[in-house]
């Protein structure tokens, strides 16, 4: 990345949340301590999602036209989504393109990451300390977002549900996801769908510098 696409970045992570907000984060960053579950699922044994539950919707790589769509509506979103959506406009600036969304109509309802082992470079290089290495055989699910207006309708559950099973038509058996230990909601979703919690994480952020015990 050039060092002026950088000094955008910066600007562009300042604009939208705000200088005191970044200030806040940034002091969050000298030390911080949350937990992780690490969840694992046989891909043949996923469980299907109720007819009833099941919202309408049509999932698709992420284009360039959606990462204008949301930059857009960036500015009305309640601060802590815009930071989660920052960080996952960051997570795809560091070569994880395996994002796709879920839309209805032309609105994005949900988004999520697919992330195989053709990846394992990336994850080595940005998160040698909080992902495990994939197994040729393994997938990992990461980075899920639904967007306030479309919460509580399925959604997370559908993309997360597509993403799995066109990870079993690429030909891999096993899934792996680590959610945040305080996020009950994902975590029941994942273990509806027959994922199994297999390891606890701790996570530390000191000086900016992030790791877990893996």
């Amino acid at each position: 990345m050039s060092q002026k696409s950088k000094l955008y970045g910066r600007w562009f992570i300042i604009r939208n949340l705000g200088f005191v907000n970044v200030i806040r984060f940034s002091i969050e960053a000298l030390f911080c301590v949350r937990y992780y579950y690490v969840l694992k699922l046989n891909l043949k044994k996923l469980i299907p999602c109720s007819v009833e539950r099941m919202p309408m919707g049509t999932m698709a790589l992420i284009q360039p036209e959606d990462f204008k769509r949301i930059k857009t509506v960036l500015k009305n979103m309640p601060q802590q989504d815009r930071r989660e959506i920052l960080s996952r406009i960051n997570f795809y600036n560091k070569g994880f393109y395996g994002c796709y969304v879920m839309k209805t109509g032309d609105d994005i309802a949900s988004l999520q990451w697919l992330i195989e082992p053709k990846e394992n470079p990336i994850i080595e290089k940005h998160y040698g300390r909080m992902f495990y290495i994939l197994h040729e055989t393994q997938a990992m699910v990461d980075n899920v977002f639904t967007f306030p207006q479309y919460r509580g309708r399925g959604y997370q559950s559908l993309i997360s549900r597509n993403l799995l099973k066109l990870a079993l038509e690429r030909g891999y058996t096993t899934a792996i996801v680590y959610i945040q230990n305080d996020r009950i909601s994902t975590l029941n979703e994942f273990i509806d769908m027959g994922f199994k919690i297999t390891k606890r994480l701790t996570q530390i952020r000191i000086l900016g510098y992030t790791f877990r015990n893996l």
